[in-house]
């Protein structure tokens, strides 16, 4: 063993004693959900996920749980700031917040509407009638929750990074949206958020992959512009969050040459015999920075060549 600590980097053979955890890679079987046998055969609810980057909505039947319609945008945010607390700092600014609001919500309507009406096939196919509005639910990191709902979220920006708002309420959707023929009795819920840091989006995860299950050690990666966290100890019954920003892994934001994954950007590297380094740009032509994709490529090859250490530390020699 190199180092006096093991961290199973790979360099050597490690330590004799490795702990064993189980992540959750399997998926399968959360294409539909459990329903409600007493509820109609056309009422529907939408599930959002409200990314920082990008906006995840899926369409299911209430009574059986049928996943019948999905769409995924581009979260209309983006152009008040590419992360969290670009986005709060604008909030501050004279109508920032109302315009976060506003345009989150325009953009959940439109999203809503496409989803009736794309989905308006299937149940005439299977004779249910058209489909009703009942629920929508929205998840998503704090910040993300505060701007649909018009709440602020200048406690995130700051010392002690307070919650906005625990969340886990319903309230009437049309007192939100106002798209048309949406009933009085449609629900528009907030799932719960644990931190000031970890989120709604968060809970709903750790719910849908079945991580209290089983009583074994567990794993969850949220990897987006915001990063979460989870680890399930069977030993102490307990689960550990922790939440970062990933942006700079996706967009190049905060590094030296940095830049999104577009034309001209390092993707990947190999390391070739003699510490040669070969670079793989997108759109094959001259390399004018590198993303994300090609910082991690290059930390995995260095520390597989030994390069550096485990610590991201320059080896000498």
């Amino acid at each position: 063993m190199i180092c006096s600590v093991c961290r199973h980097c790979g360099l050597c053979e490690g330590s004799e004693t490795k702990k064993n955890i189980s992540v959750l890679a399997d998926f399968s079987g959360l294409e539909n959900l459990k329903g409600d046998n007493s509820l109609a055969l056309n009422f529907v609810g939408i599930a959002f996920d409200i990314g920082t980057t990008s906006i995840a909505a899926n369409l299911f039947t209430l009574k059986d749980g049928i996943l019948v319609a999905s769409v995924g945008e581009e979260n209309c945010q983006i152009e008040f700031g590419s992360d969290v607390v670009s986005r709060i700092l604008f909030s501050r600014k004279p109508s920032g917040l109302k315009k976060l609001h506003e345009s989150i919500l325009s953009q959940i309507e439109r999203i809503s509407k496409k989803l009736i009406l794309s989905s308006q096939s299937f149940f005439v196919e299977n004779r249910r009638g058209r489909a009703v509005l009942k629920r929508i639910v929205i998840s998503g990191n704090t910040a993300m929750e505060s701007f649909v709902l018009g709440i602020s979220a200048d406690s995130l920006a700051q010392f002690p990074f307070s919650l906005p708002s625990k969340f886990g309420f319903s309230i009437q959707a049309n007192k939100l949206l106002n798209f048309e023929n949406i009933p009085l009795d449609c629900d528009f819920y907030f799932a719960p958020a644990i931190e000031s840091f970890v989120g709604g989006d968060t809970v709903c995860s750790l719910i849908a992959c079945g991580f209290l299950e089983k009583n074994e050690n567990k794993f969850l990666a949220d990897i987006g512009t915001n990063c979460e966290l989870c680890v399930y100890s069977a030993e102490l019954d307990k689960i550990f969050c922790a939440s970062t920003s990933a942006g700079p892994a996706f967009e190049g934001y905060g590094i030296d040459c940095g830049i999104p994954a577009q034309e001209g950007a390092i993707a990947k590297i190999k390391v070739l015999e003699k510490n040669e380094i070969k670079c793989f740009v997108l759109g094959n032509g001259k390399a004018i920075g590198i993303c994300g994709t090609g910082i991690l490529s290059a930390v995995s090859e260095f520390l597989r060549n030994g390069i550096i250490d485990s610590f991201g530390t320059f080896i000498s020699g």
